[in-house]
Order: structure tokens, then C-alpha cells, then sequence
């Protein structure tokens, strides 16, 4: 490991067990003074989570969300990477549904309301 330096991008990921349930998230952000290209890159790539949150309500297939992450970066010049996918919360770390972020993916399945003991989910209201 080194200490961070201007213009480096650092991704943060948290991972969270309650109440028998695994979660994480990440985020990246920059250190100092980013080149144009990093610039670029983590905003088009937050601007494609963003429109995938958009689709996300009871009903969506999983595969769509994909569809409309690769459709969004590809139009800004940049690609997807294929090794990376969104996954479930569950009693399981990074369990299923997997949800591939590339277009043409067959993940199987439709999102769901999902109730829990002292609260609900509703994705037809949900934002970051």
C-alpha cells in the first residue's frame, strides 16, 4: 500500500450484517485534482447507476437493468466490464439475483416488493 496522491480515485465499499442480513454499497471518490478521463469515467458510471435505479419497480426483469447501463455508457464512448454484477441482500453474502451490468445478459427473474419485519422496500419509490 502507498499513502493516496492528487489525482488518485479511491473506491470505498462497505459491508453491512444486521439482523442476519448481508448488504454493502460502495462509492468512489476523487483525491485532489482528477485528469478529464477519470472525470469522465466515475460520473458516466454514476449517471448509469442512476438511470438503473430509474427502472427499478416490481416487474423489471433483471436483465434490463443491463440493457439500460450499457446503452448509457456506450453512448459516452467507455464500455462495460463484464466480471462485476449487482447481487441480492440476503442471509447469504452476495447472494442471488445476480444482476449483470452488460447488455444481452441472461439473468433470470423480476424484480419484487420485498417486506421484512420492520420495514419495506417499495423500488417504485426508490432513490439514492
Amino acid at each position: 500500500m502507498r499513502p493516496l496522491e492528487n489525482g488518485d480515485i479511491v473506491n470505498v465499499d462497505i459491508s453491512v450484517y444486521y439482523k442476519g442480513f448481508h448488504s454493502d454499497l460502495n462509492e468512489t471518490y476523487f483525491v485532489g485534482d482528477v485528469d478529464k478521463e477519470s472525470k469522465h469515467l466515475v460520473s458516466h458510471a454514476y449517471n448509469s447507476l442512476m438511470k438503473a435505479i430509474e427502472i427499478c419497480k416490481p416487474g423489471t426483469l433483471y436483465k434490463e437493468v443491463g440493457n439500460v447501463i450499457s446503452k448509457y455508457i456506450e453512448s459516452n464512448g467507455l464500455s462495460v466490464v463484464k466480471t462485476y454484477c449487482g447481487h441480492g441482500v440476503g442471509d447469504l453474502f452476495h447472494c442471488n439475483p445476480n444482476v449483470p451490468h452488460y447488455k444481452n445478459n441472461k439473468a433470470v427473474g423480476s424484480m419484487k416488493v420485498i417486506i421484512f419485519k420492520n420495514f419495506k422496500i417499495n423500488f417504485n419509490n426508490f432513490r439514492c
